[in-house]
């Protein structure tokens, strides 16, 4: 398999984890802050389920807990004196098992060490990032962008293979920070100055809003204009102007935020219903021209799972 999993911590739940992605074929790799040494001096309790165990074997470091653990068949509770015995065994069919923690750590790293897996200790100044965020280039952007989708979509890859950047500031990445300013500022006494589109109202390119936006505040000021007359311009007057106008551009404002960030997990399964279903393919499209449709189906749990079922039951 291409996917690549990163796992924070050589704990035992980690290594484990770790070491059974790699008898699947899974790449992974493995950071811990401390050192491998500090990793083993951590003392830990020791009695192990037999679910521990099966996955130890199936992770193929069982082979030391069975020589050296104490199997332990069941316990004994001691009421006003008298013992009374309850045997795991013959109630589950199962044991535990006395065997440190410690032991199942080095069992891990060995195994681990032996099969080739990658493991860093005393990782440091360590963090998670794309292969877009440098902002390279454009032409650098594309070719990392071509390569990544060979990788891991070859079938997209080989459609974008004679594709080129339509010009030197053709790459986009998204970073830009939302920003809502207060609509207007007294530039002298008496005197106001009315901002409008991004002076107003900044929003990231990544989702194509910007000249949407400009568009609409242009219509709605216009209108308040017309609307107002002789009267003057006042402060509350362009307070009411700009809440007209953020009460459409604050859907786009939305949008882009979900487009810059992990989508939820509701989210994710719209799109990929999108996949299979045109009617949910095109209702996506709709929200970039008409952003408040998100509220309809992307941005509700519930609402996302009904409208998913109900075209999946029309077709």
């Amino acid at each position: 398999m291409r996917t690549q999993v990163a796992i924070i911590g050589a704990g035992p739940a980690g290594l484990l984890l770790g070491q059974l992605l790699h008898r699947r074929g899974i790449d992974n790799i493995i950071l811990e802050r401390q050192t491998a040494e500090y990793v083993l001096g951590r003392i830990r309790a020791g009695v192990i389920e037999q679910i521990t165990r099966d996955l130890l074997d199936e992770a193929g470091v069982g082979s030391r807990m069975h020589s050296d653990g104490l199997v332990h068949e069941g316990v004994q509770i001691c009421v006003d004196g008298v013992r009374h015995r309850i045997s795991f065994e013959e109630l589950t069919s199962k044991t535990v098992m006395v065997y440190g923690q410690t032991e199942i750590t080095r069992d891990l790293m060995d195994g681990r060490s032996m099969a080739g897996a990658k493991t860093v200790y005393s990782a440091s100044d360590v963090s998670v990032r794309d292969i877009f965020s440098d902002r390279p280039s454009p032409d650098e952007h594309l070719r990392r962008l071509k390569a990544l989708l060979l990788e891991q979509f070859p079938w997209e890859g080989e459609l974008y293979s004679r594709a080129e950047p339509t010009d030197a500031r053709a790459s986009l990445v998204g970073a830009f920070p939302m920003t809502v300013r207060r609509p207007y500022v007294e530039v002298a006494p008496g005197s106001y100055a009315f901002g409008i589109g991004d002076v107003v109202v900044v929003n990231d390119p990544i989702s194509g809003q910007g000249a949407n936006n400009a568009a609409h505040s242009a219509g709605i000021y216009l209108q308040a204009i017309l609307d107002r007359g002789n009267a003057a311009f006042t402060p509350e007057w362009m307070q009411q102007t700009f809440d007209t106008y953020w009460a459409h551009a604050q859907h786009s404002v939305m949008l882009t935020q979900m487009m810059l960030e992990p989508l939820p997990l509701h989210a994710q399964q719209v799109l990929g219903a999108a996949s299979q279903y045109q009617e949910i393919a095109d209702k996506f499209a709709e929200v970039f021209p008409n952003p408040a449709t998100i509220h309809d189906f992307l941005t509700d749990p519930a609402k996302a799972a009904a409208y998913v079922e109900s075209v999946a039951a029309a077709n």
